[in-house]
């Protein structure tokens, strides 16, 4: 086991076991877990299993178990909120993407119609800040990344092109 994986073991052993959890920090957990399984494939399923399944009955006593919508919302209203977004609003943007689309992936359910009004909001945010958009697109993009329609519609330039 990597120290990388140990470190996001550990960091989700910590949160669990919490008596409370915020909507945010519970969302940055079920990152972890998705990062673990789906992205760096760790092999240990039988220990991540188990800490998945206490991570989701403590969703429960967290009262959390719309966690999906809420983070939906919350992005909704971040890409429709007024005026122009700073740098580091339009990064937790992307992130609030990244999580939602780990949490649809590890199975949690959403609202459909909240999920075609945040590809509205986010669509209509990023045509009015395509420069934002862009940058933070390319400080964040990786192979993972690269092939979801956030990215994918916001990088400046073919990575491949201008490595050349």
């Amino acid at each position: 086991m990597t120290k990388q994986i140990e470190r996001k073991i550990k960091f989700i052993e910590k949160e669990i076991q919490k008596d409370k959890q915020m909507p945010h920090l519970a969302s940055v957990v079920a990152y972890e877990f998705f990062l673990l399984i789906y992205i760096l494939k760790e092999k240990d399923e039988k220990k991540i299993r188990k800490l998945y399944s206490v991570f989701i009955n403590q969703l429960s006593n967290w009262n959390l178990e719309n966690l999906l919508d809420r983070q939906i919302e919350y992005a909704i209203k971040l890409a429709d909120s007024e005026g122009k977004l700073e740098y580091e609003e339009m990064h937790k943007l992307f992130s609030l993407c990244d999580e939602i689309y780990a949490l649809e992936t590890l199975g949690f359910t959403k609202n459909k119609k909240y999920k075609l009004t945040l590809e509205e909001a986010l669509k209509k945010r990023f045509l009015k800040e395509k420069k934002k958009a862009k940058l933070v697109s390319e400080d964040k993009v990786d192979n993972w990344r690269k092939e979801l329609w956030w990215y994918k519609d916001n990088i400046i330039v073919d990575r491949k092109s201008s490595e050349k």
